[in-house]
């Protein structure tokens, strides 16, 4: 979730972004601007679309968590009530956040995670008017020798 003064941005997957937005719209004296994050992934594609659909060219990566490949008809009057826009990262935007999170807040995060600071980070963020950025991150389910080789970290 990206939160600047009165004004809020969800991030990350279907539920989290849901949750997450939901409860910062309903804080008393907050304006809401509702948006998730994913890679490029069914969420991002549905919201463009305006209703659940299945993103058929979907391949495992590292980010499957923020990446589906569908979105489930069930989850979609939530997704579609809370969230009115995406910020779509790639995957090297992705893995350069997970390198950034753990060079400067000594944190080891996974990639759906990284994708909340990716869209932080985000020339798109900044051009959308957005300046004080808050990125939740949670989520550290990542194999260390898969977080060093996505980071460079042993190179």
């Amino acid at each position: 979730m990206t939160v600047q003064p009165r004004r809020a941005r969800g991030i990350r997957g279907i539920s989290a972004v849901s949750e997450t937005s939901s409860a910062v719209g309903a804080a008393p004296g907050w304006d809401t601007e509702r948006g998730g994050l994913s890679a490029v992934g069914a969420a991002a594609m549905s919201l463009a679309a305006g209703a659940p659909v299945r993103f058929e060219g979907w391949t495992s990566s590292f980010v499957d968590g923020a990446g589906g490949k569908s979105v489930l008809p069930s989850m979609w009057p939530l997704l579609s009530s809370v969230v009115s826009d995406s910020i779509v990262v790639s995957l090297a935007e992705a893995a350069d956040a997970m390198r950034f999170t753990a060079e400067r807040r000594r944190i080891i995060i996974e990639g759906a995670a990284a994708c909340a600071v990716a869209a932080a980070l985000s020339p798109r963020m900044a051009a959308a008017g957005h300046r004080k950025i808050v990125a939740v991150v949670s989520g550290g389910n990542i194999d260390l020798s898969r977080f060093a080789s996505l980071t460079g970290a042993c190179s």
